[in-house]
């Protein structure tokens, strides 16, 4: 295990409730807790576009083989929408090549850009009217899950991160959305989002023991939650400079927060 020596940790770590500076940051058995501060966690549908060895997509066009399987075997809502312009490639009415030439100033759908603009929507309910975010607050962490192909709902994985920098709550026209802080927002390779279980740090309220995410598209934590998830980011971040990146990430989530023991239960 990777040991995080982060600089005068000790104290705010404590301040966190989570003891003294840690050897390393094993996830504990998710409990639930009164869920104060609104960070939030994103359900994303998985889109493989710009997939490297450093991030596991959100950059781009689905693969094509991932459009299928989006559309034939999960069902997309928007996917499988006739409006949708990789739906238009699978129905054959356009090509592959058509909407990668077309994006990403005609991109397809916001999974295919939320890495590249770090921001995040609520979307459009079945009707068509925009969804809003509530209970979002700035300054807050926000982390971006996903579900890998041919797995199950407790495999969900923490592909990305970033704090909140804009939070929209939305209106009658436009779906509410929250945005990074340039400065601090932080993606993962295959490998590394494999090791960030996101029912390892999250328990439902009302079903503690339920690994069930169902409807809607947003869950809210507390700071607690988001501390363990920043510290075990650190651990996992498997190169110099990311490793760096998720610490300043922490310190900085620790700074803003300097009351947390006073919000935490």
């Amino acid at each position: 295990m990777i040991k995080l020596n982060l600089k005068d940790a000790n104290i705010r770590y404590k301040k966190l409730g989570l003891g003294k500076n840690t050897d390393s940051c094993t996830a504990e058995q998710p409990h639930t807790v009164k869920h104060n501060r609104h960070n939030v966690a994103c359900k994303l549908n998985y889109c493989n576009g710009g997939q490297s060895e450093k991030r596991v997509g959100y950059y781009g066009i689905c693969s094509e083989n991932i459009i299928r399987y989006n559309i034939e075997e999960k069902h997309r809502e928007w996917c499988s929408n006739p409006e949708c312009r990789c739906y238009l490639y699978y129905s054959g009415k356009t090509t592959y090549q058509g909407i990668i030439n077309d994006y990403p100033e005609e991109w397809p759908c916001y999974e295919s850009v939320t890495l590249m603009n770090w921001k995040v929507s609520a979307g459009n309910n079945k009707d068509g009217t925009p969804r809003k975010i509530k209970n979002a607050e700035e300054k807050s962490l926000c982390v971006l899950t996903t579900l890998l192909p041919k797995t199950k709902e407790e495999e969900r994985i923490i592909i990305a991160a970033f704090i909140i920098d804009e939070v929209f709550t939305g209106d009658d026209e436009t779906a509410g959305y929250v945005a990074a802080n340039d400065d601090y927002c932080l993606d993962f390779s295959l490998n590394e989002a494999k090791q960030l279980h996101f029912w390892d740090y999250y328990a439902n309220p009302k079903s503690p023991d339920q690994k069930a995410w169902k409807t809607g598209l947003i869950r809210y934590f507390n700071d607690e939650i988001a501390a363990k998830i920043l510290l075990r980011m650190v651990e996992v971040k498997s190169d110099k400079e990311g490793k760096q990146k998720a610490r300043n990430m922490l310190d900085y989530y620790v700074k803003l927060h300097k009351g947390l023991n006073n919000h935490t239960t």
